[in-house]
């Protein structure tokens, strides 16, 4: 009947033809900076224009992956002006910055989306496949769901609560890889289309950063100045959204550069994507978030390489790229002379990188984390511990854990946390080793950067970056395999707003 009514109508047809292109991710980024923008007042407004394009989709567009761009975009899309500009901000607990009402309306919605999202699964025959099809990784992600679950279970500090917070650690990579595979031979070029995605969430991300810090410019509360006035850095209280700070918001910036450099590679006109990838890198610089600058750095640079080296249209990547460093060498020296010489600029290097801030406490958490590992070494003290104590105790208990991958896996998880990982990781060299390609190195780059940033960081245990990471894991199985489409299903092209 809803294909009876699609072929009948002009508009419906129209509108379903529109969300299998480009536009429709680009949509919804641009209802995300509004929403930025103009704060609290839009949300639900912004948040049911969304709904209504994912519960249309569902019943009247064929193509289901464009279920990706609910998944992908709507977290971006919630500011929390409030807790922005609060004195002080309620960085604690962002629920407290929405009315109740808008709180119900926006949970409400969200069901509603999930619904839509679900139903598209059954519609194309995928969902079926989502708990029968068993991909490279299931094992290990579901060992990980069973570790996560126990975590802390002999120690002493362990309460019942721990198990719904292991569960909710651990269910976003498996749930998202599974989708992908499911989905995989139901569409055409998923994996193309999740990393352009990715370009379309960062430079929406990215206005969002400029919008944000515009706000913040205007009441002063961007920037902390010295006695003399000069800016020495960001004012880190006020420059957080609802669903993170910028060191979050410079992780989402990095990992979108380099899924961007994807589309460098095997695009005719990679020299824009190229191009759009350092200007996401450098908006990674801006928000000073210092481990996607350092590891974020390391793998952009190194995909480049590959691009300059490997791509099919390798020369005008070449001449951009040896454009953009002359560029940043000129630019150097002329700041430099506005400062006041090279002595100058390294100092303001210095100031970038916040070198006076050392460690920032890390040292002392990566400590804490070892001795609470060594008080119960089998499956840690829990997530719910973490390395702060006492008065030092954030409610927020990402902010308590130990900002270390390893030392995560140790004490909150124990050895059984360690082992996981390892497992995990020979999924990962096996699966890139196995017919291994350029591509497969570019796409493995995405959940090696999670990992590597993880080091100084949480970012393996963010639900946004979890998402990411089980989707990519899941385009590195089926990248370089041959993606049949079910004969009953119309293989439609997606188009771009452009040739790309």
């Amino acid at each position: 009947m809803l294909n009876e009514l699609k072929n009948r109508s002009r508009i419906i047809s129209a509108i379903a033809d529109f969300q299998k292109t480009y536009w429709y991710p680009i949509i919804f980024a641009v209802l995300g900076v509004i929403s930025n923008a103009c704060g609290c007042a839009v949300y639900v407004p912004i948040i049911t224009i969304m709904a209504l394009f994912v519960v249309f989709g569902a019943l009247f567009c064929d193509d289901v992956k464009i279920i990706l761009v609910p998944i992908l975009f709507c977290y971006y899309a919630i500011g929390s002006d409030r807790a922005l500009l609060g004195d002080p901000p309620q960085r604690e607990n962002v629920f407290n910055s929405f009315t109740v009402f808008g709180l119900v309306s926006m949970l409400i919605l969200g069901v509603i989306m999930v619904a839509a999202i679900v139903y598209s699964l059954i519609k194309s025959g995928a969902i079926s496949r989502l708990f029968k099809k068993r991909g490279i990784f299931t094992i290990g992600l579901l060992i990980f769901i069973v570790v996560f679950l126990l975590n802390g279970v002999f120690s002493k500090k362990w309460q019942p609560v721990n198990l719904f917070t292991g569960f909710c650690e651990g269910i976003a990579m498996l749930v998202f890889y599974h989708v992908i595979l499911s989905i995989s031979d139901k569409t055409s070029d998923i994996v193309g289309y999740i990393c352009k995605l990715m370009t379309i969430l960062g430079f929406m991300v990215l206005a969002e950063v400029i919008v944000l810090s515009v706000r913040l410019a205007i009441v002063d509360r961007l920037f902390v100045r010295d006695e003399q006035g000069n800016i020495t850095s960001f004012l880190r209280t006020y420059t957080v959204f609802s669903w993170g700070d910028f060191n979050i918001t410079g992780g989402v910036l990095a990992l979108s550069s380099l899924a961007t450099l994807y589309s460098a590679f095997t695009s005719e006109k990679g020299v824009y994507h190229m191009c759009a990838s350092s200007v996401l890198y450098l908006g990674v610089i801006f928000v000073n978030g210092r481990t996607s600058i350092l590891f974020g750095g390391f793998f952009i640079l190194f995909a480049v390489i590959l691009c300059i080296v490997k791509a099919k249209k390798a020369k005008p990547l070449r001449i951009y790229f040896a454009s953009f460093f002359a560029c940043i060498a000129i630019t150097i020296i002329i700041i430099s002379i506005i400062v006041g010489g090279f002595s100058n600029f390294n100092n303001l290097v210095y100031t970038l990188f916040r070198v006076d801030n050392g460690d920032n406490g890390r040292f002392e958490l990566w400590k804490n984390g070892w001795q609470d590992f060594l008080s119960a070494p089998v499956f840690g003290v829990g997530f719910l511990d973490g390395g702060y104590e006492g008065a030092g105790k954030h409610l927020n208990f990402y902010a308590n854990m130990y900002h270390n991958i390893f030392l995560e896996l140790f004490g909150a998880l124990g050895v059984a946390g360690v082992l996981s990982m390892v497992y995990h990781c020979k999924d990962l060299i096996q699966t890139l080793c196995t017919k291994i390609s350029v591509k497969k190195v570019l796409l493995c780059f995405m959940p090696l950067l999670v990992l590597a940033s993880s080091l100084t960081d949480n970012f393996f245990f963010y639900p946004n970056f979890q998402i990411i990471y089980g989707i990519f894991l899941a385009l590195l199985e089926v990248s370089g395999t041959r993606i049949g489409v079910d004969k009953d299903y119309q293989n439609t092209s997606i188009p771009s707003p452009g040739s790309a």
